[in-house]
C-alpha cells in the first residue's frame, strides 16, 4: 500500500511503534484521564496502531510483561467503550543493562508485540564502543534490536556513520517524528534526514509522554516526509515495515 494525502476513509493508517500512553507505569500518561486524551489525539492524527512501549529499567522502576498486559488490556476496553479507533499490542522500551539477553531468553522483557524485536535505548551519552558491543550481545540471542531515537545520541550526531555501521550489523533504527519536523533541535533533524536519505530508518515513532508537549502528533511529520520522499518508503517506515516485523493485524 503506498501512502497519498487522503483515502476516502480519513486519515492515513498509521503505526505509532513507541508510545507512552499507558497510565501511571513510567513518566509518560499520568492517569486514565490523560490516556484517553492522548489516544484521542492519535487517532486524529491518522495513528490507527500503537505499540505501547513504558519503560523497563533493571534498576529502577519498570514494567515487567505482566504489568503491560494488564494495563493495556484496560485500556484497550475503555478506548473500545469510547469509540476511538485504535488498536494497541504491548512493548517495552528497555534501557540496556548486561542482563538483557538473559532477560529476552527467558521472556521476563517485553518484546515488541511479542516478536523477535526489541526496542532498546540508551544514555544520550553512551559511547559508540557501549551501543555497539551492546547490540551485538543481543544479536547474539537471535533477538533484532531497534535502537530507539537514534538522533538523540551524541556518539551517531558526531558522526552519522556509527548510525550506519549499526546498520549494516543488522539493528533496526527508530526516529522521532518531532525529530523530522525539527522540534528537537537542528543537529537532531539534521541526523534523521541524513539517515532518511540514505534509507536507513525502519521506524518513525512520536515516542509520546504526554497529551501536552509531547503528545502523539504525527500529521505533520507525515506531511514533510511525503514532500521529500517516495511515498512507499514511507509507507514502509509508518507502517509496512512495523505490521511485518512484530506480527500486527493489518488494517486499512
Amino acid at each position: 500500500m503506498a501512502f497519498g494525502r487522503r483515502n476516502r476513509e480519513g486519515p492515513l493508517s498509521v503505526v505509532d511503534m513507541h508510545c507512552h500512553i499507558l497510565p501511571g507505569l513510567d513518566d509518560g500518561s499520568r492517569d486514565l484521564t490523560e490516556t484517553v486524551e492522548m489516544l484521542e489525539i492519535a487517532a486524529s492524527e491518522g495513528i490507527r496502531e500503537m505499540v505501547v512501549t513504558p519503560h523497563f529499567n533493571s534498576s529502577g522502576r519498570s514494567a515487567p510483561p505482566e504489568k503491560v498486559l494488564y494495563t493495556m488490556e484496560r485500556v484497550q476496553a475503555v478506548a473500545q467503550r469510547e469509540n476511538i479507533p485504535i488498536q494497541l499490542y504491548p512493548g517495552n522500551e528497555v534501557y540496556f543493562f548486561e542482563e538483557l539477553p538473559r532477560f529476552l531468553r527467558e521472556n521476563r522483557v517485553m518484546t515488541l508485540n511479542r516478536s523477535r524485536h526489541v526496542l532498546i535505548e540508551f544514555s544520550p551519552s553512551a559511547m559508540f564502543q557501549t551501543i555497539r558491543n551492546a547490540m551485538d550481545s543481543v544479536l547474539g540471542t537471535g533477538f533484532v534490536p531497534v535502537l530507539a531515537h537514534v538522533e538523540r545520541y551524541e556518539c551517531m550526531v558526531g558522526d552519522a556513520e556509527n548510525a550506519e555501521f549499526l546498520w549494516d550489523m543488522g539493528v533496526e533504527l527508530q526516529v522521532n517524528a518531532a525529530s523530522v519536523v525539527g522540534k528537537t533541535g537542528a543537529s537532531a533533524k539534521k541526523l534523521t534526514h541524513s539517515l532518511l536519505k540514505d534509507g536507513l530508518v525502519s521506524y518513525v515513532a512520536t515516542d509520546a509522554h504526554s497529551s501536552g508537549h509531547r503528545a502523539p502528533e504525527m500529521e505533520k511529520c507525515l506531511e514533510l516526509l511525503l514532500k521529500k520522499y517516495s511515498s512507499n518508503y514511507v509507507s514502509q517506515i509508518l507502517r509496512e515495515n512495523a505490521v511485518r516485523a512484530f506480527g500486527l493485524a493489518a488494517r486499512g
